[in-house]
């Protein structure tokens, strides 16, 4: 039987587990609703993680001779990070990657996924956090 259950998580935990969640997604599996649920929980919190990446190559672009920022794909949507800022940069991230925040996920047995040959890669991001045993 599925529960609502708090769970202490960082954020790196919580984008490790946005990944497994989304590839389980796109399985049909019989744990489609209690996936759905937690999808939906977790992407404001990871979109927010995002926001606050995004922040840190505002903090520290690479600009042109022009005074322009520069990207690190045509699209624009990667900003350049200064060659000299690049360390105090994956600092931040990785502090921001090891705050711990409440969430609440909706557990389910494992015994929902048996009909699926999984990778353990996969899942170790939800075993007993989000996928129990019963």
């Amino acid at each position: 039987m599925p529960r609502i259950t708090l769970k202490t998580l960082t954020k790196g935990e919580i984008l490790e587990i946005g990944s497994s969640l989304k590839a389980l997604s796109m399985m049909n599996t019989k744990a489609w609703y209690e996936i759905g649920k937690n999808q939906k929980r977790f992407e404001p919190i990871i979109q927010s993680i995002f926001k606050e990446k995004q922040n840190i190559f505002n903090d520290f672009p690479e600009k042109d001779k022009d005074g322009n920022i520069l990207y690190t794909d045509n699209t624009k949507s990667k900003i350049q990070i200064k060659q000299d800022k690049k360390t105090e940069a994956s600092d931040r991230w990785d502090n921001i990657k090891s705050e711990s925040i409440d969430v609440e996920v909706y557990q389910f047995s494992v015994d929902k996924l048996q009909e699926l040959e999984l990778s353990p890669i996969l899942l170790m991001p939800l075993i007993d956090i989000i996928i129990i045993d019963d």
